[in-house]
């Protein structure tokens, strides 16, 4: 095989294999991720940064008592540390959360994150399936 297309072949493989979603049965999996606007305001500029792994989901304007949500690939649940930005009447806000996995929860079953956000800055997370 020419040593081009091997040094090709290495470049384009290894990456994309650090990247396969896994759904072991050892291990929680995670799919979706929701914010709740469960306050009685609009709120805006909302981001949710996953600290270690540096992903970033957003949404720039939630109407109260509605969600903005998004799925992705089926992955491992790792329990990483997110923070939370996001704007309410004109003040800036952010909460630093690690969310646990509830007792209950089935392997099996993929999660989903749902961060709520509500009045005066508060913010509350947790996971469901």
């Amino acid at each position: 095989m020419n040593l081009k297309l091997m040094v090709l072949l290495v470049i384009v493989l290894i990456p994309n294999a650090a990247c396969v979603s896994t759904r072991s049965a050892d291990s929680y999996t995670i799919k979706a991720v929701v914010i709740r606007n469960v306050s009685s305001s609009e709120i805006s500029d909302t981001q949710i940064r996953v600290e270690k792994t540096r992903e970033l989901f957003s949404c720039s304007y939630v109407l109260r008592e509605t969600e903005c949500s998004t799925e992705f690939r089926v992955r491992k649940y790792a329990g990483n540390k997110i923070k939370i930005y996001w704007k309410q009447r004109g003040i800036q806000y952010v909460a630093g959360l690690v969310m646990s996995v509830p007792s209950g929860m089935k392997k099996e079953i993929p999660m989903s994150a749902i961060v709520e956000i509500r009045d005066s800055g508060e913010s509350n997370s947790y996971l469901t399936q």
